[in-house]
């Protein structure tokens, strides 16, 4: 196949065609997705118009993340002009996510009290977190580094710079809607290090350093005419310095013109002259400067060494302080500040290479942002506000660089504009009480002020919906005004338990009506009765001991509140409302720690709830019997001291409780306690005896309902085959003495001698007398004598068996013996 020239013209044409068609097609693309991930916002409804207005919008978002409100502007000629808002007359109102929010507008700063009849207000919503890293986008026309940078009219400027051979004098714009470059008018001076900055739509290039000097020369940039003009140059020649502006007012700060400067000079671009200024605290070179508000904030350079340090200037007070160091020291970098957020970038530079910072002036913390893609120095930086992305310009590494990068910083919705409203801020209209979500019931007072220095009169309502358009009822009218005072009292027993909108209209001579309202809550029903129950962590569950924590737990209708709390019992209570809580749910809960009852014989809780309107309901828990008396135990059998010469006994005893009753009955035979078996008062074990030679200890106690528990003397037994076996069966301990007492036991062996004694005392260990005496053995519970117990007096008396042989002693005892009338 032949190729003519003119065919290769032809391909190269439709290619070149062919290409154009797929940029465009990526770029719709692009676009498109974009759009897609963008927040969604409308504005749903404007309240009030007359001091605070309150605007409720909804932000919808694809990646569910909750979205600020930011961006806040008003119209007072139907959208054709915008008025930003002053931030400080915006507050939250209401935030519920991104669904039902709403922010308050107080409109008396910048409208005046003049009668406003028709006012459109606008607001976009954001995602503060990046998503995406840097993008190259279309590089400058003339690679270049040392230049200056600045955006206006949502388009960034690259001023002057060197490219590797001269300084150069030219100007390049960047439109990122078609993201092209275009060049405009040169600067009249040729120059690299300059700074440059906008003042009321002007750019002024200012400084550097050009044909072999430094430079004090400041030409300004009309971009409507494409002109420049020379204004009044710097006291000082400097470049590699840094430049912000306060107002009217460019600051030059720091730099180098053979020395490094810590030098401040002001022009004011009104006066189109130059004043001095505080200098900085540290002399330095390559750094950068940013404002916000009516403080400067300086970054970073190089002094001895690159410097992390952070210095800012008060331009009221005219003084300089510290900040917190930036993270990584550097110079010959970029700064660029979004103003809408506070946030100033610090990117690129020398000590810095790849490396984005941020410093957020609200929190006055670091962030660290996504690396650049081309490490450089020298470079410049701007964030182009409508496409919300942040661009690093040109600059140098080993060359210089016509490089351009971008990255996307925040997630913006469109703008979203409200319906048209008046603004009547002469004429005062609020309502103080009841405030807006509170919930109310029975007679209610509402609180508020109707006023205007020329009233015609006002009209309070409600109806029992959110904002209708209809179905209001009167409350109250009036032509007087009304201060901060009752405006009406309203029963509201006659209302729907609902949703409900008060109403106040306040209008004057001119027919001028200003309205706010608040919604409000009306609950009169009748609140179900809490279930309430409360228990201790010992014993069983209806009975309790003092001094032991109380336990309530139960069940409220959600959304009630504790009112009160008490602990009742017979005529005594005490207030535990801080110890019980009740959760959203209506989950109750609560430890009352170590309750002393005192004499009382049985206690509940009785609590009081309430709902939010004030609605209340009562309920009162079941009872706990109240127990502090401790059970009674006793070891019947054996005695202590016996010798019980047998392998296995029966350890005998009784135990009773009067008022809630035995849980258990629990023997120790020097291994732990065990359970025994047991009725109503009596209780047995049978006993395993340790081999020859070994004493025995044994003691039991019992524990009642309330945890209440009682333990007997230990006694000692032993099983020593060449001892007698001797053991007291009758009486046992806790016996009532009355008339002859028949003591009876065990005295078991040959050649031996015993004697039977009493003395007064529950565990005497002397005075004992004598009761009978012998030689003869006993039986396994036999008589071993009659004690007469009649003329002795009322006591508590030990009683003593005493078994002699050759070098042998038993002696065993009963204590606790009484005798009472």
């Amino acid at each position: 196949m032949n190729f003519s020239f003119q065919h290769f013209r032809n391909i190269k044409k439709q290619g070149k065609m062919y290409r154009n068609i797929i940029i465009y097609l990526a770029l719709f693309l692009r676009l498109t997705y974009v759009d897609a991930i963008l927040p969604m916002l409308s504005i749903d409804r404007v309240e009030g118009n007359s001091g605070k207005v309150t605007i409720y919008y909804t932000a919808i978002d694809s990646t569910e993340k909750v979205l600020s409100p930011i961006n806040y502007e008003y119209s007072v000629d139907h959208g054709v002009s915008w008025i930003k808002v002053d931030k400080s007359a915006i507050s939250a109102s209401l935030s519920e996510g991104n669904n039902n929010s709403a922010i308050s507008w107080d409109t008396r700063s910048q409208i005046g009290e003049q009668p406003v009849n028709s006012i459109l207000f606008r607001m976009r919503v954001y995602d503060p977190e990046i998503i995406s890293d840097w993008q190259a986008v279309t590089p400058m026309l003339t690679p270049r580094h040392g230049l200056a940078t600045v955006v206006t009219d949502n388009k960034l400027y690259a001023i002057g710079g060197f490219n590797g051979h001269r300084q150069v004098a030219s100007l390049e714009l960047y439109n990122p809607a078609n993201d092209t470059w275009e060049k405009a008018a040169s600067m009249d001076q040729a120059r690299q290090y300059l700074s440059a900055e906008v003042v009321n739509g002007k750019i002024y290039a200012i400084g550097g350093y050009g044909k072999a000097s430094y430079l004090t020369t400041v030409e300004a940039y009309d971009p409507v005419t494409d002109t420049w003009q020379t204004m009044a140059p710097m006291p000082t020649s400097r470049h590699v310095f840094a430049t912000a502006v306060v107002g009217n007012l460019i600051y030059a700060i720091g730099g180098h013109n053979g020395k490094n400067l810590a030098t401040v000079e002001v022009y004011d671009t009104k006066t189109n002259s130059w004043k001095n200024s505080v200098s900085m605290p540290t002399p330095r070179y390559g750094l950068v400067a940013a404002a916000v508000g009516d403080k400067i904030y300086t970054f970073g350079g190089q002094g001895q060494k690159p410097l992390s340090s952070f210095e800012i200037f008060d331009t009221k007070e005219g003084q300089w302080s510290t900040g917190p160091n930036m993270p990584t020291a550097r110079y010959a970098f970029a700064a660029a500040i979004d103003e809408e957020l506070s946030k100033i970038y610090m990117v690129g530079g020398t000590g810095g290479e790849d490396k984005v910072e941020a410093y957020n002036t609200q929190n006055g913390k670091w962030e660290v942002s996504a690396t650049i893609n081309q490490t450089r120095s020298h470079l410049g930086a701007g964030i182009i506000t409508n496409v919300n992305q942040l661009y690093a310009v040109g600059g140098v590494n080993d060359q210089p660089l016509s490089i351009v990068e971008a990255l996307p910083l925040v997630r913006y919705s469109k703008f979203a504009v409200s319906p048209a409203f008046p603004v009547y801020n002469h004429i005062q209209a609020e309502i103080i009480s009841p405030t807006a979500s509170s919930y109310n019931q029975g007679i209610i007072s509402i609180q508020g002020t109707a006023n205007t220095e020329k009233l015609q009169g006002w009209i309070l309502d409600i109806a029992p919906s959110i904002n209708p358009t209809e179905g209001y009822l009167l409350i109250n009218s009036g032509t007087s005004s009304v201060l901060g005072s009752e405006l009406a009292k309203f029963d509201t027993l006659g209302q729907p338990d609902s949703v409900h909108t008060i109403r106040l209209r306040v209008t004057d001579v001119m027919a001028k009506t200003a309205e706010t309202n608040v919604i409000v809550r009306v609950d009169n029903s009748i609140l179900p009765k809490p279930k309430l129950k409360i228990s201790t962590n010992e014993g069983v569950d209806g009975f309790a001991r003092s001094n032991v924590s109380i336990f309530v737990t139960g069940k409220a209708y959600p959304g009630n509140l504790i009112s009160r709390a008490e602990v009742i019992g017979g005529v005594e209570m005490a207030n535990v409302t801080d110890l019980i809580d009740i959760d959203k749910s209506g989950v109750i809960s609560g430890e009352i720690p170590g309750v002393n009852v005192g004499k009382i014989t049985h206690l509940s809780v009785r609590i009081v709830v309430k709902s939010r309107s004030g609605n209340q309901a009562e309920s009162v828990s079941n009872r706990l019997i109240i127990d502090n008396n401790p059970p009674e135990i006793a070891i019947i059998s054996p005695a202590n001291g016996a010798n019980l010469n047998t392998n296995s006994i029966q350890v005998v005893g009784t135990a009773s409780d009067s008022l809630s009753g035995l849980v258990r009955v629990e023997i120790d035979v020097g291994s732990g306690w065990t359970e025994v078996e047991t009725n109503k008062s009596n209780w047995v074990y049978q006993l395993n005896i340790p081999p020859e030679n070994q004493p025995l200890l044994i003691r039991a106690r019992a524990l009642d309902k309330a945890e209440n528990m009682t333990t007997t003397a230990p006694i000692y037994v032993s099983n020593i085959n060449s001892r007698p076996h001797v053991n007291i069966l009758h009486p046992t301990e806790g016996t009532n003495l009355l008339g002859k007492i028949l003591v009876t036991g065990t005295i078991e062996g040959n050649n031996l001698s015993w004697v039977l004694e009493y003395a007064l005392g529950q565990h005497a260990q002397d005075g004992f007398e004598e009761i009978d005496r012998g030689t003869e053995a006993k039986g396994y519970d036999q008589k071993i004598a009659t004690w007469d117990v009649s003329g002795l007096p009322d006591g508590q008396y030990t009683l003593r068996l005493t078994v002699k042989k050759p070098l042998t002693t038993i002696t065993v005892t009963r204590h606790n013996l009484i005798r009472s009338p």
